[in-house]
C-alpha cells in the first residue's frame, strides 16, 4: 500500500531492471489529487477500489519528490513526510513510517566493484523470479558462478575473470554514457551543441525489432529510475533533462579550469529549472568546499536586463558573480545536467536553446 497525499508530488514505482510500473502525483493517474496505490504479486486478486499495480518481480524501488512552491521548502519537505507505505495487512492500523533527514551528509553513491558487485547481483537473482528476458544473461554468468538456486562461491579463476570483468564493464559503460551522441543518432539536444538528451531510452526499454541495450546503458549508468513522465517530449507535467560533457571547443571539463555557460532568458520550465555539476568519476553531485553543486529557478540569480543570465563553473567565482557560480574541483573531471520541470513548447518548438559551455 502506497498512500500518495495532494499537491505538489511527482515520483514513480520501477522494478530493479529500471522498468516503469507507474508513476505517481502530478504525472500519475491521481494527477496531483492524491491516492493509494496497491502494489500486487502476479495472479494475486483482492477487492481494492484502489490504483492497482502488478509487480513484475520481488524487487521494486519508489522515489517520490516532493516540488517547493513558492520558494517555501518545509510545505514541500511535510508533503514528504505525508507519504505512507505499509502492507496490505496493516491497512486498518499501519505503523508509522521513518523518515530519516541526510541533508548536509557526505554520500558515497558509487556502486561497488570488484566481487562485491558480482555479490549482490548473485543476490537480487537468487531473490526474484527468472523471466524470459533474462534466460540469455543467466547462461552467460553460470560458467562464471552465478546460478540461481546455488551459493555464490567462485573459484580461483572464475574470481580473477570477475574482477577483471568489473574494471573492463565500468570502462564500457563509462563510454557507452559520455560518448553517445558520437556513436547513435538522435542523441543531440540542441543542433550543433555538446548538449544531449538524458533520456535516450524508453521507459520499457523496447523498439519494435530490439531491446534497448546501449540506449539504457547510457542512461541508467549515470542516474536511476525510469518512467513515462521522465524524458517527455511535449509540453505539461513530467521532465526533461539534457547534459554536456564537453565545452565548446570539444573538450572535456576540467574541474580546475573556468566555464560559462550563458542561459537565454525565460527557461521553458512551468515548475522550475535546475542546472547540476557532477563528478565525472562518481557520477555523483561534485563535491566541493561550498557543499554546493546546483543552482535552480528558486535561487536569486544575477541576470541581465533581458531576463537572460550567465552560470560559472570553475574553482574561483568571477568577481561579483558569485550567485551564479558552481564550484568545480582542481583535479576532477566534471559534466552539468540540465533539468525541466513540466517543460513548455518553446523547450520541444526549437524556439529556445541552450549554447555550448565556453572556457573563460
Amino acid at each position: 500500500m502506497i498512500e500518495i497525499p495532494p499537491g505538489a508530488i511527482v515520483g514513480l514505482l520501477d522494478d530493479l531492471w529500471q522498468r516503469s510500473l507507474a508513476d505517481v502525483g502530478l504525472p500519475g493517474p491521481d494527477a496531483g489529487n492524491g491516492g493509494t496505490f496497491l502494489l500486487l504479486p502476479p495472479g494475486y486478486e483482492v477487492p481494492s477500489g484502489y490504483y492497482e499495480l502488478r509487480a513484475t518481480m520481488h524487487n521494486h524501488n519508489l522515489l517520490v519528490r516532493g516540488i517547493v512552491v513558492d520558494n517555501y521548502v518545509p510545505n514541500a519537505v511535510a508533503r514528504i513526510r505525508n507519504v505512507k507505505i505499509y502492507p496490505w495487512s496493516e491497512r486498518e492500523d499501519p505503523k508509522p513510517n521513518k523518515f530519516v533527514s541526510i541533508s548536509g551528509a557526505l554520500i558515497d553513491t558509487t556502486p561497488p566493484g570488484g566481487l562485491e558487485y558480482w555479490r549482490r547481483l548473485a543476490t537480487v537473482i537468487d531473490s526474484n523470479p527468472v523471466q524470459e528476458h533474462d534466460r540469455f544473461y543467466m547462461a552467460m554468468l553460470k560458467p562464471l558462478g552465478i546460478e540461481k538456486g546455488q551459493p555464490f562461491k567462485p573459484d580461483a579463476r572464475q574470481q580473477g575473470i570477475l574482477e577483471d570483468a568489473a574494471v573492463l564493464g565500468d570502462a564500457m559503460a563509462r563510454d557507452v554514457m559520455y560518448e553517445n551522441s558520437r556513436r547513435e543518432t538522435g542523441v543531440t539536444a540542441f543542433a550543433g551543441t555538446q548538449w544531449d538528451w538524458v533520456f535516450y531510452v524508453k521507459p520499457r526499454q523496447e523498439t519494435e525489432f530490439y531491446s534497448e541495450l546501449d540506449e539504457r546503458l547510457m542512461y541508467t549508468y549515470g542516474a536511476i529510475y525510469l518512467s513515462p513522465a521522465l524524458g517527455v517530449m511535449k509540453p505539461g507535467p513530467g521532465v526533461n533533462y539534457v547534459q554536456a560533457f564537453r565545452d565548446k571547443d570539444g573538450n572535456h571539463f576540467d574541474g580546475g579550469k573556468s566555464y560559462r555557460l550563458h542561459v537565454p532568458a525565460n527557461p521553458p520550465a512551468a515548475a522550475f529549472w535546475s542546472v547540476t555539476a557532477y563528478d565525472s568519476a562518481t557520477r555523483s553531485m561534485v563535491q566541493n568546499p561550498t557543499n554546493d553543486a546546483a543552482h535552480a529557478s528558486y535561487d536569486e540569480l544575477r541576470t541581465t536586463a533581458d531576463g537572460s543570465f550567465d552560470m560559472y563553473f570553475g574553482p574561483t567565482a568571477p568577481s561579483g558573480q558569485e550567485s551564479n557560480w558552481v564550484e568545480t574541483v582542481p583535479g576532477r573531471g566534471f559534466y552539468l545536467m540540465f533539468r525541466l520541470y513540466s517543460p513548455t513548447e518553446p523547450f520541444f518548438d526549437g524556439t529556445w536553446a541552450l549554447p555550448d559551455v565556453e572556457r573563460m
